[in-house]
């Protein structure tokens, strides 16, 4: 199997660094989501409850 050349392997090192970054925002986004549904619903049944 032959080597990869210089540029291919900068390409896939820029590339893997694009899709680790994305992947980094979406779970910091969806994390955000998560705790806004979280209080959502705790307030959600504490209003229920009055």
């Amino acid at each position: 199997m032959a080597a990869e050349s210089g540029d291919e392997s900068r390409a896939k090192a820029a590339f893997e660094n694009a899709i680790s970054g994305a992947t980094h925002a979406i779970e910091k986004e969806l994390g955000i989501a998560n705790d806004n549904l979280i209080a959502l619903g705790e307030r959600l049944t504490a209003a229920a409850w009055q």
